[in-house]
């Protein structure tokens, strides 16, 4: 999958039509709100930041296995289509609603679990606190509650 900028809108979030939106170029489509065809990650109230570095995060198991999302902005990850940018179905097991951010800053890219109720992972299985912040590097493994859902972190 390839999330490509643009703009539209307003699209499904209701969200301001000047706001970038990013549509989502994959084949598996069936857990991605769709608006009249075509596909978005939802970027409200996400800051740009003055460095815009590339993050590439991409999906090794699960619904998103196979599939990458590419931004210069933060991404959160859950089941609530208001809060989050990565949405998981409402019956995927061990997602919260509001799961973990990938958050892109000025010094680097950051993982920060929200509190989730089945946890974040690091590969090595070290777990993130509620609110903890990790600094992450090239080629940086973390997984949803289980290894079922594995995602990797690219930086350009």
């Amino acid at each position: 999958m390839l999330c490509t900028e643009g703009t539209s809108g307003p699209n499904i979030y209701g969200e301001d039509p000047k706001a970038p939106i990013y549509e989502i170029q994959t084949s598996n489509k069936s857990n991605i709100a769709p608006n009249n065809g075509n596909y978005y990650v939802s970027t409200t109230g996400i800051n740009i930041p003055n460095n815009h570095q590339t993050v590439h995060i991409s999906g090794l198991s699960g619904v998103y296995a196979g599939q990458t999302f590419s931004t210069t902005q933060n991404i959160t990850f859950g089941r609530d289509p208001q809060k989050s940018n990565v949405i998981f179905a409402i019956e995927q097991p061990g997602i919260s609603s509001v799961h973990c951010t990938v958050s892109v800053e000025t010094n680097g890219i950051y993982l920060t679990d929200s509190g989730s109720t089945f946890d974040t992972f690091l590969v090595n299985g070290t777990k993130l606190a509620a609110n903890q912040k990790v600094k992450m590097k090239n080629k940086d493994i973390f997984y949803l509650s289980s290894e079922l859902n594995k995602f990797e972190i690219r930086i350009d």
